[in-house]
């Protein structure tokens, strides 16, 4: 609780300059600003909502819908962990509805795909079928040291790309203050 509270001095400390951290050039924000740049962006999605469309020779032959909520989302400065709660569902089913910490710390790779790819990694479809997503999503993918892997839903790429640098300034704020 004290890395989140570090984490709103952090942001209200810049709110009351006039700056808010998304105008400001990552590479100088402190790690606590980093960490409450990234935490917003992540809450600010809120509930996505997609089809995933599996079609075969052109033709669908199936589509689920899909919900993905990241919330509540924060940064433990001191333990360089990032904390979101993830909850999915496909077709109304909940599938997914945990709290998920990356340690930040411990990226190995951090690289932006289509939720489509990100879903396929690893379980090919048969010949002549692809999977594709309405409206387009775009996970943050972040590979840990240890062969672990998290990832982090967003409607743009570009809310992704900076969510990226931000993971990346962290790991590397981290790494030098070990």
């Amino acid at each position: 609780m004290r890395g989140l509270a570090v984490v709103m001095a952090a942001a209200l400390a810049l709110a009351a300059a006039g700056a808010r951290a998304e105008d400001l050039p990552i590479d100088k924000l402190s790690i606590e600003e980093t960490f409450a740049f990234l935490a917003g962006g992540v809450n600010d999605q809120g509930v996505l909502s997609f089809e995933a469309h599996t079609d075969e020779n052109g033709e669908r032959v199936l589509t689920q819908r899909i919900t993905v909520e990241n919330a509540h989302a924060h940064g433990d400065t001191k333990r360089c962990t990032f904390t979101t709660h993830r909850h999915v569902t496909e077709d109304g089913a909940v599938t997914e509805d945990q709290d998920i910490a990356i340690p930040l710390r411990h990226a190995r790779a951090v690289r932006i795909a289509p939720w489509s790819a990100v879903a396929l990694r690893g379980k090919p479809l048969p010949r002549g079928q692809t999977l594709t997503t309405t409206p387009q999503i775009w996970v943050l993918e972040i590979d840990r040291d240890d062969g672990g892997a998290a990832w982090l839903d967003f409607a743009d790429h570009a809310g992704a790309d900076q969510a990226a640098d931000a993971v990346r300034h962290i790991k590397y704020l981290c790494d030098a203050h070990r």
